[in-house]
């Protein structure tokens, strides 16, 4: 059997997919997964040394493993030599569980004198482990192919390999062209930088992959932040901005937009800052405008004399109108209406939902929109390079690609629940689904875990956190008790598909919550958990097909409420990430308000303290 494996090897969101044709066989995974830091950006080493583990195919019957990476500068020299020992290294020394809890701790580190911190590393091993690791490091030592060659060949025992890398916006595009439902598309991409573009538009057909435009990145310093000339990067620079997280918290400055008024000066900026060459399809950033508009002074300047939701819908709304004039551009030069999108700018639900309103209702965006889904693209490329893209992978559109993650047998987690203090469990059998919907319906929150973890960022209802929508305590229970979040961020719905034309005028079968659609205006005040102040639901669609534990789930609160929707949250304490394994379901139980806890079909309770 022949064995691909695609990877994002570095930067954010490194990842790993495992593709088997013979066996039409697929399995992804992003590394923050298995390490709970978010948007990891170290070597997916771990999944790697794990691989046959994770995908139970027998390393006997493979003869030949292809790897596939989207990286497609393999030259390129690295910052540094030894990086991965030295991360992992600063990880043992701190030895703390979540990427928050580090990042606070080394900034509070690294403002102690030279001497105080070496006085800190010798007082361990990890310590001096590190101090040595960092002295030693070189800067430009290594190109990428030398230190992919390195670890490759160390993991999997071999002297020869065949690598192969490939383009970030091909590997984008190609990836969401296979999984979509379209024999021809436009597929276009769009987010901060890779390979040096922040954008490409390519033909898809079943006999031909056609690239055809492409926007270039620049580099370009704001604040002493590579801000670059792309609509993603403008965007996470206001993220960054507005005190947030930059490259994982742009979401909570989509969710604050629809609080604020765009009508204001920093939004006709931001369009005066805009290049569009519609003869030849590609956007630019002026740099001078750029940098007199929002330099340090200007931003510190609006953060006075505006308030953060208006600075929020402002981006917000350029983000919307530049996307959508120029997919539509796109669309009327091209003369077709199937699009499918990828890349990390595609995150965002109310763009994706202003182009489903306003361009074409033939969409789709792939489930790991964002560098996550890379593994996926580069192994398509290189099917591509040795057959016809109909002949070898056409099989792949039928595979269920919401749930491409590890599982666990019943017994793998019964050992984890007997190692467990202060637990009780159960297990309920085909009951567990009815039971789920009851609890649900009296008002208590809790969280499901069953069948493959979700592939992508969003929780389908195998790692998700339940809670009734029909009851508008239940946002504050999941804000305050559980996930600890701000009152401004949307909690989304899953929906039974048999309520999507009865809840919504406009929508498409969505079944990755990578859509927002408008929730008819008579259901609103009955289902007020399931929307957001701008009255838009990022909705997942449940179909018997694609989960039918969950429709089951859905089907029991519907009758016992008269409606199919449930509340659907990621299955994790705010800064963790997804659970993935057993032991993290039981870690994020206990450390937060949850009331009782579904693991394949094991109610897990807490017990009450006698204080």
């Amino acid at each position: 059997m022949n064995l691909y494996i695609g990877m994002k090897f570095f930067g954010h969101d490194t990842n790993v997919v495992v593709i088997c044709p013979e066996k039409n066989y697929i399995f992804a995974i992003s590394t923050e997964r298995v390490t709970r830091y978010k948007h990891d950006t170290i070597y997916p080493i771990k999944i790697l040394e794990n691989i046959f583990e994770y995908t139970k195919l027998e390393k006997s019957l493979i003869k030949n493993i292809v790897f596939c990476l989207a990286e497609k500068d393999y030259a390129k020299k690295l910052n540094f030599s030894n990086w991965y020992e030295y991360e992992t290294a600063l990880r043992e020394f701190y030895n703390l569980k979540y990427k928050g809890e580090l990042v606070r701790k080394h900034n509070s580190f690294k403002l102690l004198s030279l001497d105080e911190q070496e006085l800190i590393y010798n007082q361990s091993y990890a310590g001096k482990k590190l101090f040595e690791i960092k002295k030693s490091q070189q800067k430009n030592a290594v190109t990428i192919s030398e230190e992919v060659s390195k670890y490759i060949n160390k993991i999997f025992d071999l002297s020869l390999n065949e690598i192969e890398y490939f383009d970030h916006h091909k590997s984008h595009a190609l990836g969401s062209f296979v999984l979509s439902p379209y024999e021809h598309a436009i597929a276009i991409t769009f987010d901060g930088a890779g390979d040096g573009y922040f954008s490409k538009v390519f033909l898809c057909s079943k006999d031909k992959f056609e690239y055809k435009v492409g926007s270039k990145r620049k580099n370009f310093y704001l604040d002493d932040i590579d801000c670059g000339n792309s609509l993603g990067n403008i965007y996470e620079y206001f993220t960054l901005k507005l005190g947030f997280h930059r490259f994982s918290e742009e979401g909570k400055v989509e969710a604050l937009a629809a609080y604020g008024n765009f009508d204001n000066e920093i939004f006709y900026k931001l369009k005066e800052c805009l290049l569009f060459d519609r003869s030849n399809l590609t956007l630019d950033i002026d740099q001078k405008l750029l940098y007199k508009y929002f330099n340090k002074i200007a931003f510190d300047d609006y953060l006075i004399k505006f308030s953060k939701v208006d600075i929020a819908a402002a981006v917000q709304k350029f983000l919307e109108i530049s996307i959508v004039n120029y997919i539509s551009s796109i669309v009327k030069k091209y003369k077709i209406k199937n699009i499918v999108l990828s890349g990390g700018v595609f995150a965002n639900v109310i763009v994706n939902m202003r182009i489903f309103e306003e361009v074409t209702n033939n969409i789709y965006i792939i489930p790991a929109m964002s560098d996550d889904g890379l593994g996926l693209g580069s192994i398509c490329l290189k099917l591509l390079e040795e057959t016809k893209l109909e002949e070898n992978i056409s099989w792949i559109r039928k595979y269920n690609t919401q749930y491409l993650g590890t599982s666990y047998s019943k017994e793998e987690i019964i050992s984890v629940l007997k190692n467990t203090a202060n637990i009780f469990y159960k297990d309920l059998g085909k009951d567990w689904m009815k039971k789920t919907a009851e609890y649900i319906h009296n008002d208590e929150v809790g969280a499901i875990f069953h069948g493959k973890m979700e592939w992508g960022p969003r929780a389908l209802g195998n790692r998700s956190i339940l809670g009734n929508p029909l009851n508008k305590n239940s946002i504050n229970k999941l804000n305050v008790e559980v996930k600890n979040r701000p009152f401004y961020q949307p909690f989304c719905p899953s929906i039974m598909i048999d309520e999507r034309e009865r809840l919504f005028e406009n929508s498409y079968i969505n079944k990755d919550m990578t859509c927002a659609f408008i929730m008819k205006e008579e259901f609103i005040d009955k289902i007020p958990c399931a929307v957001h102040i701008d009255n838009t639901a990022r909705v997942q669609f449940v179909t018997h097909e694609s989960n039918p534990n969950y429709y089951k789930i859905l089907s029991e609160f519907k009758n016992l409420t008269g409606y199919g929707v449930l509340l659907n949250t990621s299955f994790n304490k705010h800064g963790r990430t997804i659970v993935e394994s057993p032991q993290d379901a039981i870690d994020d139980f206990l450390d937060t308000g949850l009331n009782f806890l579904m693991i394949e079909g094991i109610e897990v309770r807490k017990l009450k303290s006698e204080n």
